[in-house]
């Protein structure tokens, strides 16, 4: 792995000093100016956009990028009813005017027979092209019962909405499993086809290759297939993320956000496991396993895991990378974690309070940097319950939010979303700490290189619920991506999904080292420094969410959230809904993982 630059100091008056030297280094535009904003609207009520395809996908190979969300347990008061299931928004990816989605014509995939909370909403995710057919497919869950793969189509469009009763064996395949979880993980056996990672509660998660989608309805527990499994560890999230080794294959990770690590002194430390090798099963919690694992702070209660996402190779080393999200609880506001791929397999660190070395790490050795760590803005943002990434050429625009924060005190719950291009962060013109820690935080009221604050539009919104890549030319300076706000539980704020487009430049090259004095000048004295006194601390001051006077031990309350201590947190997810207020404390611990 190619050596990373120096990384500028931060908090406190470095920050100032960081800032500065960027607006004399980098281009005119510190951070990529928002050319559209689309939102397209759903009915109050429902959850529009609790889900979304994540990557790029193109389902009738049209050369346009198509835009899947999903939509689950349907408010029955006042709003839309049997609306439940997922919706493909064709050429979205060419950008999208504002309105009513039902008046963008999209097609709908549902199980009229079905007219639960769930019902193919829950988890939308794009397949790839699982079937060989050059087309990309969809993966849907229906919380707890099954999972269906939705095949691409030249004609997806005009052959209308899909009946995932009516449709079975033709334009679907149906896995039948108490299934939480299901995402297309990429070509990891090299057969040229996509292969889908499918996850059930108290069950190993099962790697389905198309070959033994022979029959319209399979079962998942009895299906030939490479299995993940691990005493104790339960998976709640799952992702290709390309070559992170270099070995030549597409890599798996998943993560348990209710993992205790082996040095934790607090448990709930969460990880990632990045897989390199699934030609036979793996068992997590064993040594060794073919790849790496990512622990979480040893503090504890960070929930590192919460999700996950391919960023590409951000750094030019040759070696994909990866973002996770780990969405914490009080005291704390989230975190999202952007882990270095590279040859060498050795397990990753992570110590967000670390006053030396790098807060991202190799394991054992605290000063070989493999990442950087970024905090949310303030505590129960749930920063990180969602990852995603527009990924480019060479370079990827991360993004990651916090679904149940604001800027605004009159807007509780608006959300907000970090867009952060990496181009920024591993050339050094992103001000972080020198180990490495980026505080969103400072978006707020500022202009920060290579970052954009997106903040959400209504109070009770709750915008970076979900994410997905609607950019058709990486090779280009223009991304658009799409970000879910929900608006669970908030009488009479409409649900919607922004469709955000951003022109990014590249970051103009940092100058060269200043020339030394000319023959026969005369050398010019450095002025001394006035110092200035440090400004008296403010009383009650809220500590920064990832300081080490926040660090105290947040309990087990936001374990309780996403469900993950419950041997049935899935089905317990399923029936999952975002609150505001101490008054509706038990709803809000049951809808994290949904």
């Amino acid at each position: 792995m190619s050596p990373l630059p120096p990384r500028p100091a931060a908090l406190g008056a470095a920050v100032a000093l960081a800032a500065a030297t960027v607006l004399l280094t980098a281009s005119p535009a510190l951070a990529a100016t928002i050319s559209d904003d689309a939102s397209l609207a759903g009915v109050p009520g429902s959850s529009l956009g609790a889900t979304a395809s994540q990557t790029k996908c193109d389902v009738d190979g049209d050369g346009r990028l198509d835009l899947a969300v999903g939509m689950y347990m349907t408010m029955m008061s006042g709003g839309a009813t049997n609306d439940e299931g997922a919706y493909v928004l064709m050429g979205a990816g060419d950008g999208v005017s504002s309105g009513d989605l039902a008046s963008l014509n999209p097609v709908k995939i549902m199980d009229p027979s079905d007219l639960g909370w769930y019902n193919g909403g829950v988890d939308v995710r794009c397949a790839g092209d699982v079937n060989g057919d050059g087309r990309d497919d969809l993966v849907l869950v229906a919380q707890g019962s099954a999972a269906y793969v939705v095949y691409g189509d030249a004609d997806f469009a005009t052959l209308g909405d899909i009946d995932l009763v009516t449709d079975l064996g033709t334009r679907v395949h149906k896995l039948s499993g108490a299934i939480t979880r299901a995402n297309g993980v990429g070509d990891i056996d090299g057969d040229g086809r996509d292969e889908i990672a499918v996850n059930q509660i108290g069950a190993p998660v099962v790697i389905v290759d198309a070959e033994v989608l022979t029959a319209p309805d399979t079962a998942v527990a009895t299906m030939p297939g490479t299995r993940i499994s691990g005493t104790g560890i339960d998976i709640v999230s799952m992702a290709g993320v390309g070559d992170v080794n270099g070995d030549g294959r597409d890599d798996l990770a998943v993560g348990s956000a209710s993992y205790t690590g082996p040095a934790a002194t607090s448990p709930y430390t969460g990880a990632v496991w990045v897989l390199t090798d699934l030609s036979a099963d793996v068992a997590l919690g064993t040594d060794p396993v073919p790849g790496f694992r990512i622990d979480g702070p040893t503090r504890g209660y960070d929930l590192l895991g919460t999700s996950v996402v391919g960023l590409g190779d951000i750094d030019g080393d040759g070696f994909d990378d990866l973002m996770i999200g780990g969405e914490s609880d009080s005291p704390r506001s989230g975190s999202a974690v952007v882990v270095l791929g590279g040859a060498n397999g050795a397990n990753v660190a992570t110590d967000p309070l670390a006053t030396t070395g790098f807060a991202v790490h190799t394991a054992g050795d605290p000063t070989a940097q493999r990442g950087w760590w970024l905090n949310g803005i303030a505590a129960e943002d749930h920063f990180g319950h969602a990852v995603g990434a527009v990924r480019m050429s060479g370079w990827s625009m991360l993004l990651a939010g916090g679904m149940d924060g604001s800027v605004d005190p009159a807007q509780p719950g608006a959300g907000y979303v970090l867009a952060l291009d990496s181009r920024y962060l591993v050339g050094g013109q992103t001000p972080v700490s020198q180990t490495g820690v980026f505080e969103v935080s400072s978006l707020v009221g500022a202009e920060v290189a290579g970052a954009n604050l997106i903040l959400g539009a209504e109070a009770g919104q709750h915008l970076a619920r979900s994410f997905a890549d609607l950019t058709a030319d990486p090779a280009g300076s223009q991304v658009r991506f799409a970000a879910g706000a929900t608006a669970l539980f908030s009488p009479g704020t409409a649900p919607a999904v922004r469709v955000i487009t951003m022109n990014a430049p590249a970051p103009a090259p940092a100058p060269g080292p200043n020339p030394g004095p000319g023959p026969g000048s005369e050398p010019v004295p450095t002025p001394t420094p006035t110092p200035t006194p440090s400004p008296a601390p403010v009383p009650n001051q809220t500590p920064p969410a990832g300081s080490e006077a926040a660090a105290v031990d947040p309990g087990a309350k936001g374990l309780s959230r996403t469900g993950a201590a419950d041997p049935a947190w899935g089905l317990a997810a399923a029936g999952a809904a975002i609150v505001l207020g101490s008054g509706l404390v038990l709803a809000r611990r049951l809808r994290r993982r949904a």
